[in-house]
């Protein structure tokens, strides 16, 4: 397997605007990426994603991660056994090889510092690929690449107003994204 991945600063605004133009043409589900008792509902509109955009965490690992999947494609969720009995379902890529995964991450404390997202797929499926590069193409179109990171107009906007873009608002200032 290999790996394609793009990392981003970005608002909900400049998601809402990169959605429309990545998911243009293409019937998708949104799930909520993880291990659960039950799972989740799907959402088939990423705008329809409550709290799109804003962190919730402050920690760019810790945020939610959505799996996006055609929306003729079969979810496959694992059956995970619990050592104390009982089973959970699994919604990942490892079952579901046509898929992204999607971090928003997104404004944390009223605007002023941002978390970092990204969106990748470790999948080789050439529909799994095909996909990363329908979000990739107007990520790296229309946002300002800075470093290692491609950042939206609205982020860019908090960037240059003093804000602080970061991974996690744990990490020192030092590690905060400069231009």
């Amino acid at each position: 397997m290999t790996g394609h991945v793009v990392r981003f600063f970005a608002t909900r605004n400049d998601h809402l605007a990169m959605l429309r133009e990545a998911t243009a043409g293409r019937s998708l589900h949104f799930l909520l990426a993880g291990v659960f008792d039950d799972q989740p509902i799907p959402f088939d509109d990423a705008a329809q994603i409550p709290g799109l955009g804003m962190a919730t965490k402050g920690d760019q690992v810790h945020e939610d991660r959505y799996l996006v999947l055609p929306i003729e494609e079969p979810l496959q969720g694992r059956e995970i056994r619990l050592n104390a009995g009982g089973t959970r379902i699994a919604i990942d890529q490892l079952a579901n090889p046509k898929s992204v995964i999607f971090c928003a991450g997104g404004e944390w404390d009223g605007g002023s510092t941002i978390i970092s997202g990204d969106v990748g797929t470790v999948s080789d499926d050439p529909s799994a690929k095909a996909l990363w590069l329908a979000f990739a193409k107007p990520i790296k179109k229309k946002w300002r690449r800075v470093k290692a990171y491609y950042v939206g107009p609205e982020a860019l906007a908090v960037l240059r107003g003093g804000g602080r873009l970061t991974t996690s608002i744990r990490s020192p200032a030092l590690y905060n994204l400069a231009e």
